[in-house]
């Protein structure tokens, strides 16, 4: 049956008239893929800071950080399935589209790429706020710049455009950039670590207390964690691990989709579980959560992330390599990021709900104004995120990554219940919702994504504009907008949209 679902695909492949994208990369590029967009601000800055946004998680960070990667086993494996029997370049939004209803599945996945966009502006301006820390340990001019408008608009839409290019070069070039930058993320990570566990918490806070002038002690009586801290800060952590939402973004580009592509995400997710974990736990080990929460609580953010708490007890030398290495781990994310916008703009350009123009590619074999439209994006929310101080994208990030897994979840149930005899002779279909696993997998990713939604979708003493479930409504809206925009386009075209959702997508 798999080789009868494989034949099917290939035939609606050729039938389309043969690849466009290059079939040029391995298992290795589909791990480190994950690993490069996950390994950065999310585990660098998102985790300590979380002790100090939500302070009721108290000591428990660490576990959030283990339990959100675990919780997150039934989106793998409904993504190891899809990916299996059907791998795309626009991944999700073609899982969903053939599985459930194609404006479904833009208005889901156009949210999950706005929030996607929104993080590569986050993405620039950390990296040039990393750099000016490393600057500032080093002692260079230069440092005060970086922290400047300027500075960081220069920085920040330099890496942006810089990594436009590394991906135009092609998906080989691609490929070897995050696996390079992967050996690179585990390097760092074991420094991370070994301080980490070697260091005990007095060492820490000596050096701390004196740069800071804080008196750091531990509380009296803590009032002990609560159970809605803990979700809370589990969901957010769901933003360290979306590369695994983004990685299946190379399926049109994996020599042996099928085989690589689930076997890429599965020992990418394991990586990331134990490696994100033992960081976490490694940091927490030598600042404990009470020291971490007060200095964000007084304005000492920059000490609250992996670097400045490794840079308070690692030698000089060594604190301003990781200061260096860590600004390039951060700012290598937009790589990855990049990769799977422009691949997503491409499955809607396949599709026909954009413009043909999203569907071509280079002599390079790269949909270059799908790149380009998605670093646009990425510009502004960067300049938004400069001058503002905030931006709508990554806000919605993490629930548009839950949304996404939700709706896949409720697209393979569609498939196996719901209308079966619409699938019915489609072997891409039989192959999905084959065996009870997947079912119990679909269910689980269901719930823990209700659970997850359920404690981000309003935030405490924020703005009404800058709720969570206000903006996605508002993301909602417009995704909707824009697909009544791509139905007006097709019926002008004469493209009949229900037989391109019919067919398996062309790659």
């Amino acid at each position: 049956m798999a080789q009868e679902a494989a034949r099917g695909y290939e035939h609606a492949t050729s039938a389309h008239g043969g690849f466009r994208l290059a079939r040029a990369v391995g298992v290795g590029a589909v791990i480190a893929s994950a690993l490069t967009q996950e390994y950065g601000a999310g585990i660098n800055l998102v985790a300590p800071n979380s002790a100090g946004a939500y302070p009721r998680i108290e000591n428990l960070v660490p576990v959030a950080m283990l339990v959100c990667g675990i919780l997150l086993l039934p989106k793998v494996a409904l993504f190891m399935r899809f990916s299996a029997h059907m791998p795309s370049a626009g991944s999700t939004y073609a899982w969903i589209g053939r599985s459930l209803s194609l404006p479904v599945a833009f208005v889901v996945t156009f949210l999950w790429w706005v929030g996607l966009g929104g993080s590569l502006g986050v993405l620039g301006f950390s990296f040039s706020t990393f750099l000016a820390n490393a600057f500032a340990v080093g002692g260079w001019p230069g440092g005060t710049w970086l922290t400047t408008t300027t500075g960081q608009l220069v920085l920040g839409l330099g890496a942006i455009w810089f990594f436009v290019a590394i991906n135009a070069l092609g998906v080989r070039s691609y490929g070897a950039w995050v696996q390079i930058l992967a050996v690179l993320i585990f390097l760092t990570a074991a420094v991370v670590i070994g301080y980490g566990f070697a260091t005990t918490p007095a060492q820490f806070l000596g050096p701390t207390a004196h740069a800071t002038h804080l008196k750091l002690t531990p509380p009296a009586r803590p009032p002990g964690p609560t159970l809605s801290a803990f979700f809370s800060v589990a969901a957010v952590f769901v933003f360290a691990y979306g590369g695994l939402t983004a990685a299946p973004a190379l399926g049109g580009e994996v020599r042996n989709a099928r085989k690589d592509l689930p076997r890429g995400l599965l020992l990418a997710w394991v990586t990331a579980v134990v490696l994100f974990t033992l960081v976490a736990f490694a940091v927490f080990h030598a600042a404990p959560w009470w020291a971490v929460r007060d200095l964000v609580h007084h304005g000492h953010s920059s000490l609250a992330t992996v670097p400045g708490l490794i840079g308070a007890v690692a030698p000089r030398f060594l604190a301003l390599t990781i200061d260096v290495v860590t600004a390039i781990i951060v700012g290598k994310t937009i790589n990855p990021a990049l990769m799977a916008m422009s691949r997503t703009a491409f499955g809607w350009g396949e599709d026909h709900l954009l413009p043909s123009l999203f569907a071509r590619t280079s002599a390079a074999k790269v949909p270059v104004a799908a790149l380009v439209l998605s670093a646009l994006l990425g510009s502004g929310f960067l300049i938004e995120t400069v001058i503002e101080g905030f931006t709508l994208g990554v806000v919605i990030r993490s629930l548009s990554i839950l949304v996404v897994v939700a709706v896949v979840a409720a697209g393979l149930l569609n498939v196996k219940f719901i209308q079966r005899r619409r699938f019915e002779g489609k072997a891409w279909a039989t192959q999905i919702g084959k065996g009870w696993g997947i079912v119990i997998a679909a269910l689980l990713a269901i719930i823990v994504s209700a659970i997850f939604v359920s404690s981000t979708l309003t935030s405490a003493g924020k703005a009404l504009y800058l709720q969570p479930w206000l903006e996605t409504l508002i993301g909602i809206a417009v995704g909707i907008l824009l697909w009544y925009w791509a139905v007006w386009r097709s019926h002008r075209s004469g493209i009949d949209l229900g037989a391109v959702q019919a067919t398996p997508p062309l790659e």
